[in-house]
């Protein structure tokens, strides 16, 4: 599968969507991360329910996802909203349908350091996420860095208040499970490190006011959210292996002598 190309642009929201949002999301938060089902780019077995579902029926089949941060400006300068720096992992529920989770970085937020993540299986569970779902320092999970940068050399804002940071793909290994979903997890805490590390994590801009967030306080924790999981389900009718095929018949068989003996 050919991945998608980005081009820099802005994204804004109107009042009315805003306001839907943040009341779905959360309402006192500054940024909010929402991952979201792609409108193009799905493989053909895969349909697209809406922004937080999708269903699957091949095991080929790839389910695009893109990340959103929603930034909670008041103002209507969306030229004063944007992301810096952001952080996190994703991974799949535990059990259910597998799938192996790959990323890619948008192009105005592949900048110096940037990263999309180190992939593994995070939950034991036999398919691949991204990142980590410790609180120890590490490079390993998904960092979008803003490749927009000021004329001394320091990355600024970019994307507005609604800024496209990436996309996930889901690559179907068993669709056996049923259903599974898919979510993104911002690092909000950190073990250790200097203050300056641990602000790096999240770093944008709401109404001209640049912020850092990542150092586990409580009003960090209450300033970052996310949107609600992808959910993601398997439509296919999966075929019993030939070795249960073959206890078939002797199941019915022992069902028919039971009801014999009865009568």
């Amino acid at each position: 599968m050919t991945k998608p190309l980005f081009r820099s642009h802005l994204f804004t929201l109107t009042a009315s969507v805003a306001l839907s949002l943040a009341a779905s999301t959360a309402d006192a938060a500054l940024i909010t991360y929402d991952l979201r089902v792609a409108t193009s780019g799905q493989t053909a077995g895969v349909v697209r329910v809406n922004d937080k579902s999708a269903t699957v029926s091949a095991s080929t089949d790839v389910v695009v996802m893109d990340l959103y941060a929603l930034l909670s400006a008041t103002d209507a300068n969306t030229g004063n909203d944007g992301v810096k720096i952001a952080y996190g992992s994703f991974h799949s529920s535990a059990g259910g349908l597998k799938g192996n989770l790959s990323a890619t970085l948008a192009n105005n937020f592949s900048g110096l350091a940037s990263s999309v993540g180190t992939i593994g299986d995070l939950d034991s569970d036999g398919d691949l996420d991204i990142g980590n779902l410790g609180t120890a320092n590490g490079n390993t999970g998904f960092f979008a860095a803003s490749s927009t940068a000021s004329s001394a050399g320091l990355p600024t804002h970019t994307g507005g208040a609604t800024a496209l940071l990436g996309q996930v793909w889901f690559s179907v290994a068993d669709l056996a499970g049923g259903s599974t979903h898919v979510r993104f997890a911002p690092r909000k805490v950190n073990s250790g490190g200097s203050a300056l590390q641990r602000d790096l994590y999240h770093q944008f801009t709401v109404d001209g006011t640049n912020l850092s967030r990542g150092d586990g306080l409580a009003a960090d924790i209450s300033d970052i959210a996310t949107g609600a999981p992808v959910q993601i389900t398997s439509t296919a009718v999966v075929v019993p292996e030939p070795t249960s095929l073959l206890l078939l018949p002797a199941a019915a068989l022992a069902h028919l002598l039971r009801r014999r003996r009865r009568s």
